[in-house]
């Protein structure tokens, strides 16, 4: 059941629910429907932006709508979340691969937000994670690889302080 509901994917819990009905292992009602499909072309600069929003938190009787798009590079992505409409709590969840190592710094972008930053490390990348609208902690998860195999993992969890949060993500080989 955990692995089935929403916080078990990298997307936002909206106050605690899944954003669709899961009524076990195999069984779900009350389902997201994908909406506001933008599948952008590739830029000059090399970029490609893309985006979609989902209706399943008012099937559950939340009145908000999950918004996100991407913009991607070679070196790195910027993911934009938009939650239209009431909510009482937000966390956006990031899961990483257990070979994934974290550095947490707190930072302040201009003043402007409490913005946050982390330093993801694998054997070839480092990758740094900059958050704004949001506050981000680490807790420990589990990775399935494939059926009935569980291995410990890391996951990041960003407490939305507002109803628009940036994630930027940029990588550089080592």
């Amino acid at each position: 059941m955990r692995q089935r509901g929403t916080a078990a994917h990298n997307t936002v819990v909206i106050n605690n629910k899944n954003s669709s009905e899961v009524w076990n292992g195999f069984r779900v009602a009350r389902r997201a429907n994908i909406g506001n499909r933008v599948i952008g072309k590739v830029t000059p600069e090399q970029t490609v932006q893309f985006s979609a929003a989902h209706n399943g938190y008012k099937k559950q009787g939340i009145n908000c709508i999950h918004h996100r798009t991407w913009k991607a590079s070679s070196t790195g992505c910027e993911i934009t979340d938009v939650l239209q409409g009431e909510f009482d709590s937000a966390i956006g969840v990031l899961h990483l691969h257990p070979d994934i190592s974290i550095d947490l710094l707190e930072s302040k972008l201009e003043g402007k937000f409490a913005g946050n930053k982390c330093i993801l490390h694998s054997a070839e990348y480092e990758i740094i994670l900059e958050v704004t609208g949001a506050d981000l902690s680490v807790e420990d998860s589990t990775w399935h690889p494939e059926f009935g195999i569980v291995i410990a993992s890391k996951k990041l969890l960003l407490r939305y302080k507002q109803s628009k949060v940036t994630y930027r993500i940029n990588w550089k080989k080592l």
